[in-house]
């Protein structure tokens, strides 16, 4: 599962390379979603 996140976390980072501050405040939401999801998993 880690691993999971570990590639989504890489694949949209380098989005973010591509596509500027928009998609860098973007994937700053998901990763915050994502990290809260995985908390609540435990």
């Amino acid at each position: 599962m880690l691993s999971l996140f570990s590639s989504i976390f890489f694949l949209s980072n380098r989005f973010d390379k591509f596509n500027g501050v928009h998609a860098y405040m973007t994937d700053n939401g998901f990763q915050a979603a994502a990290v809260a999801w995985f908390k609540g998993q435990f």
